[in-house]
């Protein structure tokens, strides 16, 4: 889990956040999107391949 306010991984049951302090309420904490994940390695892995024919 995450904190909405900054992007720190959370515990599950947390209240707060250990970084920024933030209140966490249930619908403040989401999961990160795994596609997010993937798309990011899709593009690192297009930039690597593609990089030497410049």
């Amino acid at each position: 889990m995450y904190c909405r306010q900054c992007g720190n991984e959370v515990e599950q049951h947390a209240r707060f956040c250990s970084k920024c302090g933030c209140e966490l309420a249930s619908a403040q904490v989401q999961q990160k999107p795994q596609h997010d994940m993937n798309m990011h390695i899709n593009i690192l892995g297009w930039l690597f391949i593609s990089a030497p024919s410049w």
